[in-house]
């Protein structure tokens, strides 16, 4: 059983005070991600051993980048593009991608799997061709954005068990928040011991606190 990109549905949240939803933008289609871990460097010195060769005497670890995307959509009719309108006010954004074969696509608790795209840039964007010059140039306009994530989580949708509970949340209406605890990850040598997935979740008046009970 492999996941195939049709079973994926993104969300945006185009700021901490909103709730997650579809953009306004349509077709939204998110390439593949490219991460960096930090090439190593070596350092080298003559042998003591033979001629024409070298030892390694140290080595130097690269710099961590920050993962990279595109997320393409076309061009709305009037012109007003959701992820235009960010980019041009270089607002940071967050973004999930559910996905499921047999759920509710307009759900936004109901997944299988999820990546968490955790303050978005938007670095620069480009278009396709905006008129055409005879019938068989004619197409949709598509806007390419390449962004930069400061932050990538996987989250799995399994088993939840009850971590605490709240009576007073300034979240007003929103059901539901998915949120990742970093805070002991950071320096950490296994991080599956240390990070939880936490959800807010509603009950009757109040809110549970939940975390996951699976490593991820």
């Amino acid at each position: 059983m492999v996941m195939l990109n049709s079973y994926g549905r993104a969300f945006l949240q185009e700021s901490i005070c909103e709730p997650y939803g579809y953009s306004d933008d349509c077709g939204i289609e998110v390439a593949g991600i490219t991460e960096s871990f930090g090439d190593i460097s070596y350092l080298y010195c003559e042998s003591s051993d033979a001629i024409n060769d070298y030892d390694v005497v140290a080595q130097i670890e690269g710099a961590v980048t920050a993962p990279t995307t595109t997320i393409t959509a076309y061009l709305p009719e009037n012109g007003k593009s959701q992820l235009l309108r960010m980019a041009r006010k270089k607002c940071t954004f967050n973004m999930q991608i559910h996905y499921g074969q047999c759920i509710n696509p307009t759900d936004f608790t109901d997944f299988v799997y999820a990546l968490v795209f955790k303050d978005v840039r938007i670095s620069s964007y480009s278009t396709t061709n905006l008129t055409s010059r005879s019938p068989d140039t004619r197409a949709i306009i598509d806007l390419t954005f390449n962004v930069s994530i400061s932050e990538l989580v996987s989250l799995y949708n399994r088993e939840f068990s009850t971590y605490g509970n709240v009576t007073e949340v300034t979240s007003g209406g929103i059901d539901s928040v998915y949120a990742y605890n970093s805070t002991n990850c950071d320096g950490g040598t296994d991080c599956d011991d240390n990070c939880d997935i936490l959800a807010l979740q509603r009950d009757g008046s109040s809110y549970n606190f939940i975390r996951q009970v699976d490593d991820v």
